[in-house]
């Protein structure tokens, strides 16, 4: 099963164009069902792109961290909220950043710590809204 969606440019965007390299990231107007359940089963990753489609521009790493972090703190929880942060940071790093950017729908500059969108992450704001009425 695969999701159409409307068909977005670049200039039309404003957001990069860098290619998705995943065998399973499909093409510029659908999204493969497997990609979808590959990418929105973290529930990281769901609130990252939520973060970076509110956003709509490139954003700090750390600034997502903080965001991310603030999401997932429940004071009751025995972890400092600094720890929090470092674990945020870590699993950006190593797996969630990565993967999305593999998928096409970021662009990680590691060099000048920051997370670009790009057009592919438009496709997937319909099917996160559909997962928040759900």
């Amino acid at each position: 099963m695969t999701f159409r969606v409307p068909t977005k440019t670049a200039n039309s965007s404003g957001r990069g164009t860098t290619a998705a390299t995943h065998p399973g990231a499909g093409n510029r107007d659908t999204l493969a069902r497997t990609e979808v359940t590959r990418v929105l089963s973290s529930d990281r990753r769901r609130t990252l792109l939520e973060h970076l489609l509110d956003a709509g521009t490139a954003l700090d790493v750390h600034t997502l961290i903080g965001w991310l972090a603030d999401d997932e703190h429940e004071p009751t929880v025995e972890t400092s909220i600094h720890q929090l942060r470092q674990r945020v940071h870590v699993s950006l790093r190593r797996t969630h950043l990565p993967l999305l950017e593999e998928y096409g729908l970021l662009v990680y500059n590691q060099t000048e710590e920051l997370v670009v969108p790009t057009w592919r992450l438009d496709l997937y704001e319909s099917v996160l809204e559909s997962d928040e009425q759900s």
